[in-house]
């Protein structure tokens, strides 16, 4: 239970945007003490915040991430089903209150999980996620999702939404559940597993803990095949954002192999 607020926590202190603040609140709170702390916790959160326009370093940082799992090329002639990750939707009082369900920077799952459902139209799909935030919400991703695109999806009766889970470690262990209820986990076909290609990696070694045989099926890249083809510009806000991708994923990667949960 402790796990899931800890990790919230330390997440947000290492935001990319919030850690120079913190660092220059130390240096606040040091300055009586050492002149000379102080003045180099300003100078660490100015290199920072300069360092995060650079775009083609998070690139670099994150293609490691996005590499590990290709494509499926071909596609399998026969599935087991289909589980598509939560995040794509931006959970809370917008989603609410207002006619029409949010979209958030991850949507490319989402709509990999509509093409996914119509070439394969009579196998199991599971949307799942809560919602990451520490507290309760309004409008949780799975009921958004429900709202958006369950008429679209042919023999919609095939669609399951996993309501409970709040990170991916839950991802698996609430999708595996209700897999195991519903009978849908009979079968020795691979379920394809549909996330961001830079969070594919702790998403597959999460699911190999449980009974449901997953293939990656990365979608929402934000870096290049190959090393040579980066975005060459500087741009803080993309760099921010690649950057809070990169520090997300290394972190839960390491927080669930201190756990004992990968």
């Amino acid at each position: 239970e402790m796990f899931f607020p800890l990790t919230k926590i330390v997440g947000f202190m290492l935001e990319p945007l919030h850690l120079p603040l913190f660092l220059a609140a130390f240096a606040f709170l040091l300055r009586s003490l050492s002149r000379n702390i102080s003045k180099f916790l300003i100078a660490c959160a100015l290199v920072w915040v300069m360092l995060l326009g650079v775009v083609p370093f998070w690139q670099w940082g994150l293609q490691s991430l996005e590499n590990q799992y290709a494509y499926p090329d071909p596609m399998p002639s026969q599935i087991g089903g289909i589980i598509v990750l939560g995040g794509a939707m931006e959970s809370g009082s917008v989603g609410a209150s207002r006619p029409f369900p949010p979209v958030g920077s991850s949507g490319e799952r989402l709509f990999a999980g509509l093409q996914l459902a119509q070439r394969y139209p009579n196998v199991p799909i599971v949307f799942s996620g809560y919602s990451g935030s520490l507290w309760s919400v309004e409008a949780d991703e799975a009921s958004l999702t429900r709202s958006l695109i369950h008429d679209l999806i042919k023999n919609p009766q095939r669609v399951m939404y996993e309501n409970k889970s709040r990170n991916t470690y839950e991802n698996a262990v609430f999708t595996e559940k209700l897999l195991l209820d519903q009978k849908h986990t009979q079968t020795n076909a691979p379920f394809l597993l549909v996330t961001s290609a830079g969070h594919m990696p702790r998403s597959m070694a999460l699911f190999a803990k449980t009974g449901i045989p997953v293939m990656a099926y990365p979608v929402d890249y934000v870096s290049p095949q190959t090393g040579t083809a980066y975005d060459i510009r500087y741009d803080i806000k993309w760099g921010a954002d690649l950057a809070d991708r990169l520090l997300h994923e290394i972190l839960g990667l390491i927080g669930y192999r201190l756990s004992g949960k990968i």
